[in-house]
């Protein structure tokens, strides 16, 4: 008897602690929904894109991100304790359908995420090749200054002018990694290369001057790194 009395009152004491937890993995499971659903719109949805600087848009999606993932391990975790604590109750079906929905809006999330993780593998990995195109246009811009050093501070009137005496790579350093641009030969740089040069330049023009910047479509057509005198480069947005 006592101990049937001592087994009553711990299910009596565990039935509020599990309804906590159960309301709480809900909850968590919808907080993931935002989350996994901020990182996906502020990309693509115009509206939400204008509302972000563009400096900081794609740290928020990556913030979002991290966020999501101990969100959604929170949210499974809940569910599972509040439906063992709850598994033999009476009265405690409502907190079981809670703790289930939590765990299937959970996994809805982690279904969304899957397939936009295989679309984003099967695309090009652009996040990955941001500083390899930073790093050719860095290269470009110190052969031309070497280049004007030879030439009594005038700047090259075309990249071409560049290779081979003032390039030691091959000529993938003209093609921006993000395109499918193949430059064959010299001749051809200006035509089938990944970057628009200004040409005309002296090495008295000012610092802030443009030197050359992608061409557009480069990096899915969204910004372009933008390349300066004084050897800065700049993520900038497509007007």
């Amino acid at each position: 008897m006592h101990g049937r009395r001592a087994g009553l009152f711990k299910r009596t004491r565990d039935l509020p602690r599990g309804h906590t937890l159960a309301v709480a993995s809900f909850l968590l499971a919808i907080l993931t929904l935002v989350f996994l659903g901020s990182a996906i719109m502020i990309p693509i949805v115009p509206v939400i894109r204008r509302a972000i600087p563009f400096s900081i848009r794609y740290e928020v999606v990556d913030l979002c991100l991290v966020a999501w993932i101990p969100t959604t391990v929170s949210a499974v975790t809940c569910a599972h304790i509040a439906l063992r604590r709850m598994r033999h109750m009476e009265g405690a079906m409502r907190c079981q359908r809670t703790a289930k929905a939590g765990i299937a809006v959970a996994s809805v999330g982690v279904a969304v995420f899957l397939g936009f993780a295989i679309l984003a593998a099967s695309s090009p990995k652009e996040h990955a090749r941001r500083p390899t195109c930073k790093s050719y246009l860095r290269q470009l811009g110190l052969a031309c200054h070497v280049y004007a050093m030879d030439n009594d501070d005038h700047l090259p009137d075309k990249l071409s002018s560049l290779y081979p005496d003032y390039i030691s790579s091959a000529l993938w350093i003209f093609e921006c990694p993000s395109t499918d641009d193949r430059v064959l030969s010299a001749q051809t740089i200006e035509q089938d290369g990944s970057y628009v040069y200004v040409g005309g330049l002296i090495e008295n023009s000012p610092p802030d001057t443009v030197l050359m910047y992608d061409k557009l479509g480069n990096h899915q057509g969204r910004w372009r790194n933008v390349l300066y005198k004084n050897g800065e480069v700049k993520r900038e947005s497509v007007p």
